[in-house]
């Protein structure tokens, strides 16, 4: 299932998008999920969030979609990583 995504994806939005949106939000959901299901459920929200956010921001100042979803993935990650190194965020396992 996922090698028919990413090859369907990789025609229509590119390879930055397709590995940006594999590794980001994962990246982002391990701060916050506390187990595999958990954190897989929180990296496809994250990945959605990020998309039609893109898209919709992309729209409004017509510009490039791949790339406005990949700064909003990275705005999710920076965001996390400024709540975590702020000390406002913490696992409990």
């Amino acid at each position: 299932m996922a090698g028919i995504t990413v090859v369907t994806s990789i025609q229509l939005v590119g390879v930055l998008l397709i590995s940006a949106l594999f590794v980001i939000p994962n990246v982002t959901a391990i701060m916050y999920g506390r187990g595999f299901k958990q954190t897989a459920i929180i990296s496809m929200s994250f990945s959605i969030f990020s998309v039609v956010a893109g898209i919709i921001i992309s729209y409004i100042f017509d510009i490039t979609p791949a790339g406005t979803i990949v700064l909003f993935a990275i705005g999710i990650f920076a965001c996390t990583m400024g709540i975590k190194s702020a000390g406002l965020l913490s696992r409990h396992n």
